[in-house]
């Protein structure tokens, strides 16, 4: 099963990854709790110190992922012109003006998605975007193939992060491993 797509990755798009990427992490959670404390704090004790620190935790580090968005935007080569994506049973190839690139899905250290995209992780920072509007419609596809090729545990972001596509991805996820099971314990 072979699943191509083309994307031109926005501004809009490289922001998503950041911020999800930082706010699945433990320091992400750290910050959200304590500005969610600090305003609980201004609340009781009606200090505008407590605001501010609140403000300054939930709304700079965002901004901060915004502006780095559009900076990587207006910089980096592998942003300014489309990309394409072909997902087959080896794995995953990129393909830009100025490189070229497979990653084998033994290489995939896991597969994660937002609300807009989804993201392939090939180390614990660096990942591929493909945007579900650049698959039009393959996104079923693409998630039977993936839990055809990968082991569950490096799905979970997929079922953790889904927001509204995320019933239907578990369902896809699960029936597919769930008969990967059958079948190899019929062999």
């Amino acid at each position: 099963m072979n699943i191509k797509c083309r994307a031109e990755l926005t501004t809009g798009l490289i922001y998503d990854y950041l911020y999800a990427h930082a706010s699945s992490t433990v320091g992400g959670y750290i910050l959200l709790v304590t500005g969610a404390v600090f305003i609980g704090l201004y609340i009781y004790s009606q200090k505008a110190v407590m605001l501010g620190v609140a403000l300054i935790l939930l709304l700079y580090f965002p901004s901060r992922y915004l502006m780095q968005a559009y900076r990587l935007k207006r910089t980096a080569p592998a942003f300014s012109a489309p990309i394409e994506y072909e997902f087959n049973k080896t794995g995953v190839r990129m393909k830009t003006v100025k490189a070229k690139e497979l990653a084998p899905w033994e290489r995939i250290f896991r597969v994660d998605c937002s609300r807009k995209s989804f993201f392939f992780y090939t180390s614990p920072a660096n990942a591929f975007i493909v945007p579900f509007q650049a698959l039009s419609g393959k996104e079923e596809k693409l998630l039977s193939l993936l839990a055809d090729s990968l082991p569950a545990e490096k799905l979970t972001g997929i079922l953790r992060h889904a927001g509204f596509r995320r019933a239907r991805f578990t369902k896809i996820i699960k029936e597919r491993i769930q008969a990967k099971k059958e079948s190899t314990k019929e062999a």
